[in-house]
């Protein structure tokens, strides 16, 4: 790994150490018919144990125990797959947890994210939190530490969006090791991941998330009767797009550098799409304009309110607004709506002659 070109750490294969404590310790729940499949997981865990016992025999110096085709590597791997299938075999919704200290403060890995321990239950309440394979802490030059048991890496300082951050991962264990091109990497991702294909799998998530949806996998059978099919989302693959330089910044409105000054609380009105936005002073309020209509923002009370400018007719489109003096001109595609006592009251502005639909006032003249 290289922090702004500087390296400040390697971790070779050669550095391999088997966790052996961290396989040990692992403790499997007691497998009911209420929680679990329990012949499924039942097998399931003897297989980890054998795998388990054939990786310490080989590392007490009893080889013949693995196969020619074999490494401790490969044993290993199927010792994380044995844990994963055990708890693939628990009902209901499951999420591994690891915790590890970070300056003293303790955090809990979910889902490869860091949560402070002391709130976990509140973040997740709906979810059966399940300890993980305990963590295999490497440290660096105080810049870092990597969880190679979860895959996560902890920088130990702080980084912001000027700082560049490299991560080669080579010779990482798949099946087999080595430079592998493109095709034979993603023909190998694909033995590993299951649902639909690449391409119909983008398709689907992306219509899902147009709709707002979030895809869940629930495992087991802790469901109503009949079947609710909402329940069940077939996992899926996709791609992640990572920026490989510093231009990107900011194209996207990146809100990192922002933090929020004021908020309101139960706000029930909202401009979806706001297309013009006012501030006026005089009336103490921000004005903002869409396709829903019109509302004010109180700059001193943050009081949100929608503006009936219309004399209470259906609400209308608001394209534009226009300040002149004392006068707020509000402008919908159909009609002009003119405000003289800071948008206290409003009146509609005889458009005669004028065709086709308003869009913007670019002046006022008073005849």
């Amino acid at each position: 790994m290289s922090r702004n070109n500087q390296v400040v750490g390697t971790l070779s294969s050669s550095d391999f150490i088997f966790p052996s404590i961290q396989f040990g310790a692992v403790a499997f729940d007691t497998f009911t018919n209420d929680t679990y499949n329990v012949d499924l997981a039942t097998q399931n865990k003897s297989n980890y144990d054998a795998e388990l016992l054939r990786a310490l025999t080989y590392l007490g110096g009893t080889t013949s125990v693995l196969a020619s085709n074999e490494t401790i590597q490969s044993v290993t791997a199927n010792i994380i797959r044995y844990f994963h299938k055990v708890y693939a075999n628990k009902f209901g919704r499951i999420k591994f947890t690891s915790t590890i200290t970070i300056d003293d403060t303790s955090y809990t890995v979910v889902d490869n994210e860091l949560v402070l321990t002391s709130v976990l239950s509140s973040v997740y309440p709906e979810y059966d939190l399940e300890s993980y394979i305990n963590p295999y802490l490497t440290q660096f030059q105080s810049e870092f530490q990597v969880d190679s048991m979860n895959g996560t890496i902890g920088f130990l300082t702080e980084q912001n969006k000027y700082d560049n951050i490299e991560i080669d991962i080579t010779n990482a264990y798949f099946y087999n090791d080595g430079i592998n091109t493109h095709d034979e990497i993603e023909d190998a991702f694909e033995l590993v991941n299951y649902g639909l294909t690449s391409r119909l799998a983008r398709t689907s998530a992306i219509g899902l998330l147009k709709q707002g949806m979030f895809i869940e996998k629930t495992f087991g059978k802790a469901h109503t009767v009949p079947i609710d099919d909402c329940e069940y989302a077939l996992p899926f693959q996709a791609n992640y797009i990572i920026s490989d330089n510093q231009s990107w910044y900011d194209t996207l409105n990146s809100t990192v550098d922002y933090s929020e000054e004021v908020s309101s609380e139960d706000v029930n009105v909202s401009i979806s799409y706001p297309i013009a936005v006012k501030n006026i002073d005089a009336a103490g309020k921000v004005y903002v304009g869409g396709l829903e209509g019109l509302i004010s923002i109180d700059v001193s009370t943050d009081d949100v309110v929608a503006v009936d400018f219309n004399g209470g007719k259906l609400s209308e489109e608001v394209t534009d607004i226009f300040v002149t003096g004392s006068n707020i001109y509000i402008v919908s595609p159909k009609n002009v709506y003119l405000s003289t006592d800071n948008g206290g009251t409003w009146d509609s502005v005889f458009t005669g002659g004028a065709t086709g639909e308003f869009n913007k006032i670019s002046k006022i003249k008073i005849i």
